[in-house]
């Protein structure tokens, strides 16, 4: 009984200190663990004020830049800036428009196409008949021709038209011309093909009809217009047609 007893007494007593001696080991764990967090944290704290110390940094030098910006605006250079603004003048009146839309109602708004065609009438689009062939070979304008000038024109309150003409019907001579009627506006002309073909035959045709931009081509290269127009002085075919085939 005896040897029982202390045999008992002695597996508690092992197993007590067992379990003493193995909660130690577990908070020394958790202390290790602990920290490693605390000095995580740290970092990540003295990482952060870091980076709120070189945001301050960044937005103070913001400030500056802007501060100098706005005096820059405000000193004696500002009044320069003003010559930057480029104004576009207004396109100067041709007197031989004889077109006269005082009264005109809007663009699109009900009754601006009959009183676009009664200021055509009254103009004479298409009433005259011109003779087949003027002197220097070049013919005039067909009706369809000229009531697209005549509608596509800086004192013409038309901004926008859609021209649907068949094949051979010359709507590159109108196009040139519509081009000519603008040659004193200061925007820029934007003419758009869908082949290359398409545009190549425009800039030929532009030499071929007479307009203020065969006559600025001239004046720049007096020589290829020699050679254009066949003759010794291109200012005397100023109003014909040139053959380029010569």
């Amino acid at each position: 009984m005896m040897e029982d007893g202390s045999s008992s007494s002695s597996s508690e007593d092992s197993d007590s200190s067992s379990s003493s001696s193995s909660r130690p080991g577990i908070k020394k764990e958790e202390a290790k663990e602990l920290k490693t967090k605390i000095e995580v944290k740290s970092e990540e704290e003295s990482e952060s004020s870091s980076s709120e110390e070189e945001v301050d940094d960044d937005l103070s030098d913001l400030d500056a830049e802007e501060e100098v910006d706005l005096e820059d605006v405000q000193g004696p250079g500002a009044m320069g800036m003003k010559d930057l603004i480029v104004t576009e003048e207004p396109v100067p009146l041709d007197p031989s428009y004889p077109g006269n839309w005082i009264g005109a109602p809007p663009l699109g708004a009900p009754g601006f196409n009959r009183f676009a065609a009664r200021v055509m009438w009254n103009a004479g689009i298409g009433k005259k008949k011109e003779p087949a062939i003027t002197q220097g070979g070049c013919p005039p304008l067909q009706p369809h021709q000229k009531a697209v000038a005549f509608l596509l024109h800086p004192q013409s309150p038309v901004s926008r038209l859609l021209v649907d003409h068949p094949t051979g019907s010359g709507k590159t001579r109108e196009m040139i011309q519509v081009l000519d009627n603008y040659f004193l506006d200061p925007r820029p002309k934007v003419p758009i093909f869908p082949k290359d073909p398409v545009c190549r035959n425009f800039y030929v045709e532009l030499l071929r009809w007479p307009s203020r931009y065969r006559d600025f081509f001239s004046c720049l290269r007096p020589q290829d217009a020699v050679q254009a127009c066949g003759c010794s002085e291109w200012r005397r075919r100023r109003a014909e047609l040139w053959d380029l085939a010569e």
